[in-house]
């Protein structure tokens, strides 16, 4: 909850700069399920992620992580037993992609939706199996996304399960040709 509580106010008050770089996403998103997958055993909660090769976004890999591994410890905290966890992205434009965590779990009551990412109203609901959480996750997860130009949204239907997005600016590969004429000229 500390390092939560430091991290969004590093980001409201410009003390966590955003350095971005190239990153591949299939390879960040296998990265934060690793850390997962024991949690999802236990349950026997399924993940598949199912992300092309050829993506690559333009953003701060640390906090990038930490948005996708609160989505993804979110859907698993949520699933019941024998449940799945869709994790995706694809090109959401021309600029971004979109990353998407759907579930089958519990999903969000009406009450609750709107308390989501904000710290005004922060509120934690213990998971399937008892697990805690501090409420802060969501809204730090809001504000990383928002600092990397990108949205963040959500649906959800109680009993049903959710899906959570997010936006991030893709990585366009660049290639420079240069011909140099010297080459075919003939003195």
């Amino acid at each position: 909850m500390i390092n939560y509580l430091l991290d969004w106010s590093r980001l409201q008050t410009g003390r966590i700069k955003i350095e971005p770089s190239r990153i591949h996403l299939q390879s960040s998103v296998f990265n934060c399920v690793s850390h997962l997958t024991r949690i999802a055993v236990k349950k026997n909660v399924n993940i598949k992620v199912n992300i092309p090769d050829s993506i690559y976004i333009d953003a701060d890999e640390r906090l990038i992580n930490e948005v996708i591994t609160n989505f993804i410890s979110n859907a698993v905290k949520y699933s019941r037993q024998n449940d799945f966890i869709d994790v995706t992205a694809n090109v959401f434009n021309e600029d971004f992609i979109e990353f998407v965590v759907k579930d089958e779990g519990v999903g969000i009551s009406e009450v609750n939706k709107t308390k989501l990412f904000n710290i005004g109203t922060l509120f934690s609901t213990e998971g399937t199996k008892g697990e805690k959480g501090v409420g802060l996750g969501l809204t730090l997860a809001k504000q990383i996304v928002e600092k990397h130009n990108g949205d963040i949204w959500f649906y959800s239907e109680e009993g049903k399960g959710s899906e959570f997005h997010f936006t991030v600016p893709a990585s366009v590969t660049t290639v420079f040709l240069i011909i140099n004429d010297d080459q075919y000229r003939v003195d």
